[in-house]
């Protein structure tokens, strides 16, 4: 309270106050948390694909929604006719994973799916004008995994590996670059 109204206070302890915040919103039963950590050590192998397979549905009865009103205020001109907006919801549906968690993040989680849907799906849906209008919007969108993903939104993304891959980085160095450099 007593740094409410001083902005420059309240740009210093934000780093402080951050992950906090990150983590009350992952939630009391997240991943790591001794609930979780329970019910990995007590279910079956079947018990647990069961109580997955549960979350996901409900995850999934959630999504729905969440894509509705999401779609429903795209913005910079993007107007949609019903079956647009049903053949997107579908795609979202069938090809991106619900989020883990519902709340404030939801825009961003439908317009994050849309933009790691393949171009030619959306393509098939929108006009050439709407598809113009939407592409600034996913390229942005497309950035904003590793924000969701901290804040508990979005699970880690994986690779086959098993190593969490979250951006890749290329250094070509020039052609007339002398091997001691």
């Amino acid at each position: 309270l007593a740094v409410k109204n001083d902005q420059n206070r309240l740009n210093q302890i934000w780093p402080e106050i951050s992950p906090l915040q990150q983590q009350y919103s992952k939630g009391l039963f997240g991943e790591e948390s001794l609930f979780a950590k329970t019910l990995r050590k007590t279910l079956t192998d079947e018990q647990q694909a069961k109580y997955q397979a549960v979350l996901l549905e409900r995850r999934r009865a959630g999504y729905r929604p969440a894509i509705t009103a999401s779609l429903a205020k795209l913005g910079n001109g993007v107007v949609l006719r019903q079956e647009q907006r049903e053949s997107l919801q579908k795609l979202l549906l069938e090809e991106t994973q619900p989020p883990l968690l519902f709340g404030q993040y939801d825009s961003q989680v439908v317009m994050f799916g849309l933009s790691k849907l393949p171009t030619a799906k959306l393509k098939e849906v929108l006009d050439k004008d709407q598809w113009k209008r939407l592409q600034p919007q996913l390229l942005q969108a497309s950035g904003m995994e590793d924000y969701l993903v901290s804040y508990g939104v979005l699970e880690e993304p994986k690779s086959n590996s098993g190593v969490v891959v979250r951006s890749v980085r290329t250094v070509v160095a020039p052609q007339n670059a002398s091997k001691a450099e």
